[in-house]
Order: C-alpha cells, then sequence, then structure tokens
C-alpha cells in the first residue's frame, strides 16, 4: 500500500471520528458519519440498517443517504420491506466483517418491476455494526456502475464501522443513562404515594394507574396468585382504570406466567402470530412487547407486575430495571397494609377479650347476684304479700334474661361457633342452613386466633353460596396443616358457574372471602365448572401464623 494511500486512509478515519463527537443522538450521528464517509470516499449512496435478532421484529432502515430513486420511492419503502441476503446473514451471525454483495436484491427487484430510476447503482459492500459486544446492524455502501469493492477499500469501511459501532455503544448508553436518570426520579415521586396505603384492597388500583400516568405506558396490570391461577386485579389501559373477577392459568399468560413460576423478570417481543393463546382466553390479544416482573413478599411469589404495549420492542433494559424496582414497592406496600390490618386486628381482638373480661367480672356477677337475691326474698315473703313477691318474680326473671343475653354477648366477642373448633363450628352452622357436612382433617395444630377467625368467616360465607347458588345439599370442608402452610378448601358438586356467569352477589362473595384471605398475607383460589361444582382454597404461609 502506498504512502499517498495510507495517508488518505488515516485521513478519513480521522475526519469520521470527529465527526462522531459532534452528536449525542444516535439517529444524528448515523446521518452525519454516512454523509461524511461517502463524501471522503467519493461513494454516491449508503443506508444503515438496525437489525434485531429476532426475525419476528425484522429491522429499521435509521439512515439513508444519496439513495436511487427506485430505493427512496415511497418513503423508502423497498429499504423497509422484507429481509435480504446481508440481513439474513448477519442475524444468523455468518456476517463478520465487510464483504461484496455480487447483486442486491432490493435492486433487482426494483429493475423487474422498473417503478424507480436505479442511476446505475446494482452492488454494494454490507459492513456489520457491533455496538459492544450487543449486534446493532449493518452498514451498505454502494456507487454506479461499481461492482467491486478492494480488499483495501473493504478494510477502510471495516475500520469505519468500527469506530461507528463504539459511538453507537457510547450514544446509546448516554441515552440510557438519561432514561434512568428521568425515570427513576418519577419512580420516587409515585412510590411516596404508594407506601401511605394501608388498605391491601387499593394497592393494585393505586399502583397500576400512578405507573401508566407517570410513564405513559398503554397497559399496567397487577396479577394476584388465585390457586393456580393467576387473576389480572386491576388494569391501567389507555388512560382508564379497570377491576376485574377473571382468573387465568399460568400456561394461559405465557410471560406472564413464566414470571411468576420462575421468580424472575421477563421482557419480551412477539408478533401479533405469537398471540394464540392469549387471544382464545381473550386477554390482551394485541399485545406485541411487555415486562413482566414477580412480586415477591417474604420470598413467596403473590402474584406480577405487568406493562405492555401494542408496539414492538416498545421496552428496554431501563424499563425492566424501572419496573422491577416499582414491584418492589408494591411488595414492600402490601407488607406494610398487612402488617397494619394485623395490628388493628390484633387491637381489637385485644380490646373484645377485655371487654368480655370486665362484662364478665362485674355485670354479669352484679347480675347473677340479683337474680339469688330476688330468689331469697321470694323464698323469705311467701305468700304474704302477694305484689311484693310479684314484683321480686319480675325482678328475678328479668335479671335472669339480662344475664342470659350478656352471655350470649360475651360469647359473640370472639365469633360464635369457634367453642368447639373451626370444623365442628362450621359444620354445626352448615346444618343450621341445611347441608350436610362431611370433613377431613390432616395434621394437628392449634391455629392463631385472627387465622381461626379468617377461616370461620369465609367457611360460613363459601357455605352460604352452596346454599344459595350450588343447588346442593352436600359440602365438603378440608383443614390440612403442614409445617409450612395452612389450606383450607370448601368444595360442593353443584351447579357451577362460568366466569361469564358469576352474579352479581356470587362475585360480591368471591370478592370479600379474597380480602379476609389476603389481609392476612393468604391466597385465594377459586376452581368452577359448570355442571361440576365448585372449590374454594385458601392457603396461609407459616411465617403469616407465626405473625398473627
Amino acid at each position: 500500500m502506498s504512502a499517498e494511500i495510507r495517508a488518505n486512509e488515516l485521513v478519513i478515519l480521522k475526519t469520521i471520528a470527529e465527526t462522531l463527537n459532534q452528536a449525542n443522538e444516535l439517529e444524528s450521528v448515523l446521518s452525519l458519519v454516512l454523509a461524511k464517509l461517502l463524501e471522503l470516499t467519493n461513494l454516491k449512496a449508503g443506508w444503515i440498517f438496525q437489525v434485531s435478532k429476532d426475525p419476528n421484529l425484522g429491522h429499521s432502515c435509521l439512515s439513508a443517504e444519496g439513495i436511487p430513486e427506485a430505493l427512496a420511492r415511497n418513503e423508502m419503502a423497498p429499504l423497509k420491506a422484507k429481509s435480504c441476503w446481508c440481513i439474513d446473514r448477519f442475524r444468523d451471525g455468518r456476517l463478520k466483517h465487510a464483504v461484496n454483495i455480487l447483486s442486491c436484491e432490493r435492486l433487482e427487484e426494483e429493475m423487474l418491476i422498473a417503478v424507480g430510476d436505479t442511476e446505475g447503482i446494482s452492488h454494494h459492500a454490507t459492513i456489520p455494526l457491533w455496538a459492544g459486544q450487543e449486534m446493532f446492524g449493518i452498514m451498505n455502501v454502494a456507487s454506479p456502475g461499481k461492482k467491486h469493492f478492494k480488499e483495501e477499500e473493504l478494510a477502510l469501511l471495516q475500520s469505519v464501522a468500527f469506530q461507528i459501532g463504539t459511538a453507537i455503544e457510547r450514544t446509546m448508553l448516554y441515552r440510557q443513562q438519561q432514561k434512568r436518570a428521568v425515570h427513576f426520579a418519577k419512580l420516587g415521586e409515585i412510590t411516596r404515594s404508594l407506601g401511605r396505603l394501608l388498605a391491601t384492597e387499593k394497592i393494585a388500583g393505586e399502583s397500576v394507574q400512578r405507573y401508566g400516568e407517570a410513564f405513559d405506558i398503554p397497559l399496567v396490570t397487577v396479577f394476584i396468585q388465585e390457586g393456580n391461577n393467576l387473576s389480572p386485579r386491576m388494569e391501567f389501559m389507555d388512560g382508564k382504570l379497570y377491576s376485574c373477577c377473571s382468573s387465568y392459568s399460568m400456561r394461559g399468560l405465557g410471560p406472564i406466567g413464566q414470571a411468576f413460576l420462575k421468580q424472575e423478570t421477563i421482557r419480551f417481543n412477539r408478533t401479533i402470530a405469537d398471540n394464540d393463546i392469549s387471544r382464545k382466553k381473550g386477554l390482551y390479544p394485541e399485545i406485541r412487547s411487555g415486562v413482566a416482573v414477580p412480586i415477591i413478599l417474604r420470598d413467596e411469589p403473590i402474584g406480577v407486575f405487568f406493562i405492555g404495549s401494542l408496539h414492538k420492542q416498545y421496552f428496554d433494559t431501563v424499563d425492566a430495571e424501572v419496573a422491577r424496582a416499582f414491584t418492589d414497592h408494591i411488595a414492600l406496600a402490601y407488607e406494610n397494609a398487612r402488617v397494619y390490618e394485623q395490628r388493628r386486628d390484633l387491637a381489637r381482638s385485644e380490646e373484645r377479650n377485655r371487654l368480655a373480661r370486665d362484662l364478665h367480672d362485674s355485670v354479669s356477677q352484679m347480675l347473677f347476684s340479683l337474680n339469688l337475691t330476688s330468689r331469697g326474698l321470694e323464698s323469705m315473703i311467701g305468700d304474704a304479700e302477694p305484689l311484693v313477691k310479684e314484683a321480686l318474680t319480675d325482678i328475678r326473671q328479668l335479671s335472669q334474661n339480662s344475664l342470659t343475653e350478656m352471655r350470649s354477648l360475651i360469647l359473640q366477642l370472639r365469633p360464635a361457633g369457634l367453642e368447639h373448633g373451626l370444623l365442628t363450628g362450621l359444620t354445626q352452622y352448615g346444618r343450621q342452613i341445611g347441608l350436610t357436612i362431611t370433613t377431613q382433617v390432616e395434621g394437628v395444630r392449634e391455629l392463631p386466633r385472627m387465622v381461626e377467625e379468617a377461616l370461620w368467616r369465609i367457611g360460613q360465607e363459601a357455605l352460604n353460596n352452596v346454599i344459595k347458588h350450588a343447588r346442593s345439599k352436600d359440602a365438603f370442608i378440608s383443614l390440612c396443616t403442614t409445617p409450612d402452610h395452612v389450606h383450607f378448601e370448601v368444595k360442593d358438586e353443584g351447579i357451577g358457574f362460568t366466569k361469564e356467569r358469576r352474579t352479581r352477589q356470587v362475585k360480591f362473595g368471591m370478592h370479600t372471602m379474597r380480602e379476609r384471605a389476603e389481609a392476612l398475607g393468604g391466597s385465594f383460589g377459586v376452581q368452577s365448572h359448570k355442571g361440576k361444582g365448585t372449590t374454594i382454597q385458601i392457603t396461609f404461609p407459616l411465617s403469616i401464623m407465626k405473625n398473627a
């Protein structure tokens, strides 16, 4: 290589380096450097593709300079159309350095249809662009009548490509840092209000609405576990907040279910054709990109935070980072709310016990003494004073009635029916409303008071649903305690129901049971099929029991 050629190459590389330092915006960088490269090398046309690893996501043309009329028509439609040899080779890893293209497929097609002038361009050189260790795209350069690039020309183009790749990496990092700073600043604002919520039922709605509004995201959803399913509890879609009642299998939710099962953040992009399962289930059939983050509470997943968009490649690594950080705040909000509710319930329980003791030690004892005194005076007077005796009889009866009512009130301070145990109480309650109850117990453990009371209320609601809606006279109740969990189940073999045909009463009952379970950190699940009955499933982790 002559000294003159080498010096010219160094001038070109120096000029390109200076050009790359003139802008921080990616599109501006690519346009400037492509124009300068064509000017310095006396080439006529050039274009740069950004290429995704996923062939379903296609490619995009980020910059084009001096392209012929045939490629420029219809807003560069030929460049944005289907893939080609150079893109396919780059995507599958076979294009590792600058090469000659024998002929350009796109230009060949344009010459065949004779819509626009190719201006004598038929061949081009293709140079891969890498941003650090990540594949980015390819750069094509061409000139009229030029069908072959010399080795030294390809080497120079490859050197320029290395410079461009470094600039792309720097620009992308700069853009990410800017976005990260702005997003985390917004995150700090919306999480402050989230931390003040002390009611678990308000957390999902507050989370999706504030996140969607702050980051202008088309779809934000909080899913909560219901047995083996996930229920989209609240949705923020197109600027509006919606509540949901349906539940979906983990498999039917694709990446959302995977995020829950694997307990890891999943960022995905897909085509419309990939949404067949969601379309059948009627859940987000048009979503093409999203981030699903598991909500982890006390080392156990309780749900998934999901953001989605109709556009492919809408979310990047920064979006995933911010979503993951926000999900940690959601979990903390649930923990704070549950601790608050447990303390409130404990305070109520302690107050009920104090009142029960006070009533028993004071009012009940005085009524009992009044009853005995009136009975004694009755026997002493005999028949001598009939009016006085009649008054004493009335006093004795009133005191006896008052004493009976007082004992009833004392029992009501602890849910009536639990005196002999949870399953015994529910069996008696079921019989009172006309049901035949079958029970099963596995494991022996004294349940914490708040857990037992919650299961009692849930069991009552479930049995009420059986008698009102299931059209069945039989119910099965199971209580299983293990070293880690308490499992409670109420099952019937009634008519069942579908998600679409839940009555308002059934929905309200399910909502009430779910709230009682989740208030203590438990999970609620329901399985029902038309003609095959309904099963209510409640699970409380042992860690919740220890704190209850």
